[in-house]
C-alpha cells in the first residue's frame, strides 16, 4: 500500500487534451512560472476554478512545490465533463494566468468509503451527526498521534527491530479495528530534511520546507487508502501564542491548498481555551483562523477545535 505521489496523481498542463479522473480521487495540475520569484510561497496566489455537471463550481487554491512549479489538486464530486481555468495575482505571468482545460471524470470506484462516498466530512441536517460528503452517515472513532507527521512517527523505519514503518503499522492496525479518523497534531521534530527549522521560524521567513510537505503527502495518502481521515492540527496553545495571526494564515493557506483534496479535516487550534498565556488573544485568533480556513476550503468540510477539559472552560 506504500504509494508515491507519481503513482496516484494525474498531471496535466494547459496545452494537454482532456484528462481522465475519478470521483473523489485527486487530480493534479502542474503549472510552471514564467519568471523567477524571490518569495515563491507568498509572491504568487494561484487559484483554479473548476466547473462541472449540474452547475458545480469549485475554486481551488494552488501551492508552490519547489523548482518553479505550482500545483493545484482537485477531487471532483461527480462524474462527467469538467472544465478548469486559472487566475492569479500575477496577471503578467503567462505560466499562471488564464490557462484552461478539461477533465473527463469517471464514477466512484472500489469499496473504500472515502472513495465511494467522499472524505470531506459534513454536518448532517439538524446538527446531530456527521456524514461523508454524499450524505452517508459517518461514525467518528479516532485516535490521537501527537507527534505525527514527524521523525517520532516515521514513515520509513521504527524503534522496533523488524518493523519497517511505525506509521504504516499503526494505520494498518487501526484499519483492522475499524477506526475512521486519526488526529495528527503536527508536533515534534521537523527534521525530515537536513536543517529543517520549526513552523514558527518558517512562517516568519515565509519559506516552507517543501521536502517535509512532500513526506506529509505520503502520510495522508496511506491513511486515506486505509479509509482513515487525518484530522490536521498545526498548533496547540503555546505554539499559537508565538506568532501573529497573519503568520498562521500563511501556513494554513499552504496546508489547505496542498492537503485539501485528500480526505482530511481541519483542527484549528488545540486546547484553545487553556487558561495559560494570552487566552483571550488565542481564542480571537482561533476564530479568525477558522473563518479564514473556511473561506479557502472549496469543499466546505466540517472542522473543529480541541478544547481544554470542560471544567476549565470559562
Amino acid at each position: 500500500m506504500d504509494c508515491t505521489r507519481r503513482s496516484f496523481l494525474l498531471t496535466a498542463t494547459a496545452a494537454a487534451p482532456a484528462k481522465q479522473a475519478t470521483v473523489w480521487r485527486i487530480h493534479e495540475l502542474t503549472f510552471r512560472a514564467g519568471r523567477e520569484y524571490a518569495e515563491p510561497f507568498s509572491d504568487v496566489l494561484l487559484t483554479c476554478e473548476f466547473r462541472g455537471p449540474g452547475g458545480r463550481r469549485f475554486v481551488v487554491p494552488g501551492f508552490y512545490d519547489g523548482a518553479s512549479a505550482w500545483l493545484v489538486r482537485f477531487a471532483p464530486d461527480a462524474p462527467g465533463r469538467w472544465s478548469w481555468r486559472t487566475s492569479s495575482n500575477q496577471p503578467a505571468d503567462k505560466g499562471f494566468e488564464g490557462l484552461s482545460g478539461e477533465i473527463r471524470v469517471r464514477s466512484a470506484e472500489g469499496t473504500n468509503p472515502l472513495y465511494r462516498h467522499g472524505g470531506f466530512l459534513k454536518v448532517a441536517p439538524g446538527g446531530r451527526y456527521l456524514t461523508y460528503t454524499d450524505g452517508t452517515p459517518f461514525f467518528w472513532l479516532g485516535d490521537t498521534w501527537w507527534f505525527c507527521p514527524s521523525a517520532l512517527m516515521p514513515m520509513e523505519g521504527s524503534s522496533q527491530p523488524g518493523n519497517p514503518s511505525t506509521f504504516r503499522t499503526l494505520i494498518d492496525m487501526r484499519k483492522r479495528q475499524r477506526f475512521s479518523v486519526v488526529h495528527m497534531a503536527f508536533l515534534g521534530p521537523m527534521q525530515q530534511s537536513s536543517g529543517t527549522s520549526s513552523f514558527q521560524e518558517q512562517m516568519r521567513s515565509r519559506r516552507l520546507d517543501v521536502d517535509y510537505w512532500k513526506t506529509v503527502d505520503r502520510y495522508m495518502l496511506y491513511a486515506n487508502e486505509a479509509g482513515i481521515i487525518p484530522v490536521i492540527g498545526l498548533a496547540f496553545h503555546s505554539g499559537m501564542d508565538k506568532n501573529p495571526v497573519e503568520d498562521w494564515k500563511f501556513l494554513w493557506r499552504y496546508a489547505v491548498a496542498r492537503l485539501g483534496a485528500y480526505g482530511v479535516t481541519w483542527l484549528i487550534c488545540g486546547v484553545y481555551n487553556l487558561g495559560q498565556g494570552d487566552t483571550e488573544g488565542r481564542v480571537a485568533k482561533a476564530l479568525e483562523l477558522g473563518a479564514f480556513i473556511k473561506s479557502l476550503d472549496p469543499y466546505a468540510r466540517a472542522m473543529t477545535v480541541h478544547p481544554w477539559w470542560h471544567g476549565g472552560d470559562k
